[in-house]
């Protein structure tokens, strides 16, 4: 009961030149995916949506979350865009960093149904194809969007922020002035 889990973390690549922060070609992407029944996924994805808007909460960032789409290409792409959106498979939690109108997605919330388990032949105790479902947060972006809420100084940074992050200055660097490292 419960499904699988696995946590992790890797170096993603997109080729999609951007000129913006928020946009990067090479990025880190930490998950964490649960493996497992229907009600298994839907559980785990209601709960990390949850824990999540509290992180984003905690750290002081202004966000909403909202239903998406990943960026499928053509005319069957929009397609199944559409679909994604009608059955409620892809959220995120969007922070406006560039505009309220166009903010950047810096978490992720996926329900796959059985694509993953029917591509991949994992199946679950009674042999059918698993569900999958994953929550993905984007590193850099979040990185991002803490210095374009909070500023370059850490140490004007909110205390509850600093103590989450475990963000204290340095003694001897104190003592003599030079600040954070």
């Amino acid at each position: 009961k419960g499904g699988l889990r696995f946590d992790v973390a890797a170096d993603c690549f997109r080729r999609e030149p951007s000129k913006h922060l928020d946009r990067l070609q090479s990025f880190r992407m930490r998950e964490y995916v649960c493996i497992g029944s229907p009600d298994d996924v839907a559980d785990f994805r209601e709960r990390w949506m949850v824990r999540a808007q509290k992180i984003a909460t905690d750290l002081g960032l202004s966000f909403r979350v909202d239903y998406a789409s990943d960026p499928f290409f053509g005319r069957v792409g929009q397609m199944k865009a559409v679909s994604q959106k009608q059955q409620q498979l892809k959220f995120e939690l969007l922070i406006p960093l560039r505009s309220e109108e166009q903010p950047t997605a810096c978490m992720s919330f996926n329900y796959h149904r059985e694509h993953f388990g029917t591509t991949w032949g994992i199946q679950d105790a009674n042999g059918e194809p698993a569900h999958t479902g994953c929550v993905a947060f984007g590193m850099d972006r979040l990185a991002v969007a803490m210095f374009h809420t909070h500023g370059t100084d850490l140490s004007a940074w909110p205390a509850k922020v600093r103590d989450i992050l475990a963000l204290q200055p340095p003694v001897a660097a104190e003592a003599h002035g030079e600040g954070w490292r």
